[in-house]
């Protein structure tokens, strides 16, 4: 076929087209979209396609997710919070522990103390009683309990390092909450919700 246009006014158009960003996610917006849920519904999070790049950021369930959730908006969010925790800015809250667990607890270290003190101490029932003691105190930890130290153990790791490290993140956090204005909150594996409902 003919030519509709001659080669340089082609070239010229071809200098003055926009360069826009790719449709593909990167690997950190990626990690951050797998682990996103609706703050609503708790469904899956989609990623609407523009010519700009994959932009905004929707429910699959409900759909309640408003034009504030993009990409531009959500990824500071979870990077900000995230170097947060690394710089001690919020804290690992330990979940509170079992009401019933406590009171037997303080029971048997109550015990074990009028043991040592006793004038007919025996090393032996006393070298027992501690084991026993220890086994209860290991039993009052609980999953949180024990998601809270690794947690801890993990950020300590982190320090220094404030560039997102989307490993750290699946490290520590269960899910990503996105809302519908936009705001993110991000769930920890102990339970504890930092962001917007739940800052320490």
């Amino acid at each position: 076929y003919p030519a509709l246009i001659d080669r340089s006014l082609y070239d010229a158009a071809m200098a003055r087209k926009p360069v826009y960003a790719k449709s593909e996610e990167t690997c950190r917006v990626k990690a951050i979209r797998e682990m996103s849920r609706c703050g609503c519904c708790g469904g899956r999070i989609r990623m609407s396609a523009r010519r700009e790049g994959w932009v905004r950021w929707n429910c699959a369930d409900c759909g309640a997710l408003g034009a504030k959730a993009t990409t531009e908006n959500i990824v500071p969010q979870v990077e900000a919070t995230l170097t947060s925790l690394i710089r001690g800015e919020l804290a690992i809250v330990e979940p509170p522990r079992k009401e019933t667990q406590v009171p037997a607890l303080t029971q048997k270290e109550s015990d074990f103390a009028a043991m040592l003190e006793a004038e007919d101490f025996d090393e032996a029932v006393a070298m027992t009683t501690a084991m026993e003691l220890a086994s209860a105190r290991y039993d009052c930890i609980g999953a949180e309990d024990y998601e809270t130290m690794r947690i801890r153990h993990r950020i300590e790791q982190a320090v220094g390092n404030t560039n997102f490290n989307s490993n750290l993140l699946r490290n520590i956090a269960s899910e990503i909450l996105i809302q519908p204005s936009g705001e993110v909150d991000i769930m920890l594996k102990n339970g504890q919700t930092t962001g917007r409902n739940g800052d320490p």
